[in-house]
Formats: structure tokens, C-alpha cells, sequence
């Protein structure tokens, strides 16, 4: 398993996780009524120190882990499509590459073969002429 489609399922866990997180702790309150010491009373209509609890900056938290966790996998999967992109393109290239040294191999064996098949043909030597013998300080030498 490379290193991209590892972080792709743990971003992918934890964008999933996040999000039914969020999810579940925006639209649960809403579902509720508030309870207070006067009675139950339905959200919003509360002050502005009432609405900012725990599950607020829960959900906040929650949304913002979802998002960051959504543009990695999304950098993640275009690193990865990149990534498989220029390996199969490189693949391609040493592929023609051994076409190509395959070929001028078989081309090679072939010439080699037509070499040894052709019957070689005697030459035939022609006699030597006789030779002057040499005058002047080459025949002194000897």
C-alpha cells in the first residue's frame, strides 16, 4: 500500500467520523427543546451567553475538522492521480525503449545468421611474381 492511498483512508475515516459528528450535534439540539428553570423552552430564543455551550464550540470544532479533513483528502487523491499519471507514462517509454532494443536484436541475430549461411568463397591466391633483386644499400644490407 503506497504512502498517498494510506493517508487517503485516514483522511477518508476522519472526514466520515467528523462529519456525522457535526451532524449529529448541530441537528440534535434543534430537535430539543432548552430546558430552563422556568420551563422548556425551544432554541434561539435564548441570549447570546446562553447559545455558546459546549455543543456549540463542539459543532464548530467538528465543522472545521470535517473541512480539513475533506481538503486533504481531495490533495491527497489529485497527489496520488498525478503520481499514477507519470508512472504509467514512464512505464510506457521504457516499454518502447525494449521494443526498440528487441528489435535491433532480433535484427543483429538475423545478419548473423545470413552471415553464417552464405557459403564463403575461396579466394583464390595468385602466384607471385618474381622480384627484381633490389640494387643500391638495401641489396648491400643483406
Amino acid at each position: 500500500m503506497t504512502r498517498y492511498r494510506k493517508l487517503r483512508i485516514v483522511l477518508g475515516v476522519l472526514f466520515t467520523l467528523s462529519t456525522l459528528i457535526f451532524i449529529g450535534l448541530y441537528v440534535y439540539p434543534m430537535l430539543k427543546p432548552a430546558e430552563t428553570p422556568d420551563g422548556p423552552r425551544m432554541r434561539g430564543t435564548s441570549d447570546i451567553f446562553d447559545s455558546i455551550s459546549s455543543s456549540v464550540v463542539a459543532t464548530a470544532t467538528s465543522c472545521a475538522t470535517s473541512i480539513a479533513s475533506f481538503l486533504g483528502l481531495v490533495s491527497a487523491t489529485l497527489i496520488a492521480w498525478r503520481k499514477e499519471r507519470r508512472e504509467a507514462q514512464l512505464l510506457e517509454i521504457e516499454s518502447k525503449k525494449k521494443e526498440i532494443e528487441l528489435a535491433k536484436k532480433r535484427l543483429q541475430l538475423q545478419e548473423l545468421k545470413e552471415t553464417k549461411e552464405k557459403p564463403k568463397k575461396r579466394v583464390e591466391k595468385k602466384p607471385r611474381k618474381a622480384t627484381k633483386p633490389k640494387r643500391g644499400k638495401a641489396a648491400k644490407r643483406k
